[in-house]
């Protein structure tokens, strides 16, 4: 029987993702702030989607998945990292994975794990064997219980179908010079800006919107697109080649800026008003415009095909 808690904590931010990738770098000693996990990861060129049941932006657990490239994302930031994609009802016991968790935080590193009997990517920083749970630190862990016992980590009935845990550890490595820029100027160039006219046409058609989850969904757009913004003025103050990719990411913050305070979080504003709707959809469309000029921006600063690096 033991116990082991280790001194790391999830940082809030709209996106869990970047919240627990912000709280993990700390506690591996590896300097990063929220705007630079937001860029590299590709969380600041995001959009929430309505979501494809009866009513429009109701939350979805099942809706939580990891950026295809986590390990290259904090390779770019000096840690190794190896996912475990775990089925929970055909893989190996239980126990082995538990005593694997367990040899992580006796190493004082924490591990990121999103699936099973949690709803949110969450930080296991812990575990107490006379409680029978880990530690955990993530969106509500405070709220609602920071312990999660064993048996809830596995639970294969709760979220999805068919049900599955992704575990994410990490140790200590070395971060490959210009490695966050290109990560974030790729993500940049993927950017969708027609996933932005798609939340107007909703704004715009007569389906139900569920206040709370539009609201989230709001102030989630509008803080990656900010945090997309700090992180490339900080590149071009230091290299004015990305000068214009950092004008374009500030105006098109600026523009949602506005849609989040019509819809506030959690009270929703009202997404039923037809008025608001259509103010609404009419900033959308201008941000998907704004975003298209993004993109172009990106695609000229870009490096030629054999350049090692955008710095």
């Amino acid at each position: 029987m033991g116990s082991r808690l280790i001194d790391a904590s999830y940082e809030y931010n709209w996106n869990p993702f970047v919240g627990c990738v912000t709280g993990l770098l700390a506690a591996m000693q590896r300097t990063a702030d929220s705007t630079a996990v937001s860029a590299v990861s590709g969380a600041a060129c995001s959009s929430p989607g309505p979501g494809t049941g009866e009513l429009a932006f109701a939350p979805d657990a099942r809706a939580w998945t990891l950026p295809p490239d986590v390990e290259d994302l904090l390779a770019a930031f000096g840690l190794r990292a190896r996912v475990w994609n775990r089925d929970l009802r055909r893989q190996r016991p239980p126990f082995l994975l538990t005593r694997r968790l367990k040899r992580e935080l006796r190493g004082r590193r924490p591990v990121l794990a999103l699936g099973g009997g949690v709803d949110a990517p969450g930080l296991l920083i812990g575990y107490d064997d006379d409680r029978r749970a880990y530690r955990r630190s993530g969106p509500m862990s405070d709220e609602v219980s920071p312990w999660l016992s064993y048996d809830a980590l596995l639970r294969a009935d709760h979220l999805q179908a068919p049900p599955r845990l992704l575990v994410i550890r990490v140790r200590p490595g070395r971060a490959e010079a210009g490695r966050q820029h290109d990560l974030a100027l790729d993500h940049l160039r993927g950017a969708t800006p027609d996933a932005l006219v798609r939340w107007a046409e909703v704004l715009e058609s007569n389906r139900t919107i569920d206040p709370q989850g539009h609201g989230r969904a709001a102030q989630a757009l509008a803080a990656a697109r900010a945090e997309g913004a700090q992180f490339w003025r900080g590149v071009a103050a230091q290299n004015e080649r990305f000068t214009p990719v950092a004008q374009a990411c500030a105006e098109l913050a600026l523009a949602l800026s506005g849609f989040a305070t019509v819809f506030p979080y959690p009270a929703g504003g009202n997404p039923a008003a037809s008025g608001v709707r259509a103010a609404g959809a009419a900033t959308l469309r201008r941000a998907a415009e704004l975003e298209r000029l993004l993109v172009a921006q990106a695609e000229a600063v870009a490096p030629p095909a054999n350049a090692a690096s955008t710095r």
